[in-house]
C-alpha cells in the first residue's frame, strides 16, 4: 500500500525562507564585527607571519585576548579565563608617551599583554602616544623593531587596534576600529 503526502506549496516556500533567513544570520557572525562575534588579535612581523596576543598569569597561562563585536564600529578588547571571563584591557601610562597594555582581573591584578612568537618568545605590547586622542598599540621585537597590533575577522577584515582616551584619563580603553575609524 502506496501513501501520497500532498505539502502545500506555501508551506515549502516558508521553510525555504526561514532557511534562507537562518544561514544569512549565521554568516553575517562571521563575517562582519556589525553583526556580533569575537576576532582574533594578532601581531603581524614585517614578512607577515601573525603572532598570538595573550594575557599572562602569575602562574603563568596564557589567556586570549581577543576583540568583541557588538553594533557599531568600535569592538571592546577583552581577555578570556578558562571560565569564560571577559577581563578588560586596558593601557596605563608608565613615561612619556608609552602606555603598558594590562588585562585587569575582578581583584585588580594587572596582567601582562605579551605577543608569542613561533619559539614561544614573549613580546612586550605597548601603546604609543601619536597625536590626538587615539594611541598606536605596537609589539616589541628584542631589537626594538614596532609591530603592529590588528584584529583579524574569519572573512578576512583587518581592523585597527588602537588606545582611546577614556574618562580615567591615565588608563585608557583597548578597542578595534574599523578602517573608516583609522
Amino acid at each position: 500500500m502506496k501513501i501520497k503526502y500532498k505539502v502545500h506549496p506555501v508551506l515549502v516556500l516558508s521553510l525555504i525562507f526561514l532557511i534562507s533567513i537562518s544561514f544569512a544570520c549565521t554568516e553575517g557572525d562571521k563575517k562582519s564585527p556589525d553583526g556580533g562575534g569575537v576576532f582574533d588579535m594578532k601581531a603581524l612581523t614585517s614578512s607577515g607571519e601573525k603572532l598570538d596576543i595573550k594575557a599572562i598569569t602569575a602562574s603563568g597561562e596564557k589567556l586570549d585576548v581577543k576583540a568583541f563585536a557588538g553594533s557599531g564600529d568600535v569592538l571592546d578588547i577583552k581577555a578570556l579565563t578558562a571560565a569564560g571571563e571577559k577581563l578588560d584591557v586596558k593601557a596605563f601610562k608608565i613615561k612619556g608617551d608609552v602606555f603598558d597594555i594590562k588585562a585587569l582581573t575582578p581583584s585588580g591584578e594587572k596582567l601582562d599583554i605579551k605577543a608569542i612568537t613561533a619559539s614561544g618568545e614573549k613580546l612586550d605590547v605597548k601603546a604609543f602616544m601619536t597625536e590626538g586622542d587615539i594611541l598606536d598599540i605596537k609589539a616589541l621585537t628584542p631589537d626594538g623593531k614596532k609591530l603592529d597590533v590588528k584584529t583579524f575577522t574569519p572573512s578576512g577584515e583587518v581592523l585597527h587596534v588602537k588606545a582611546m582616551v577614556g574618562p580615567e584619563g591615565d588608563v585608557l580603553d583597548i578597542k578595534a576600529l574599523k578602517d573608516s575609524e583609522k
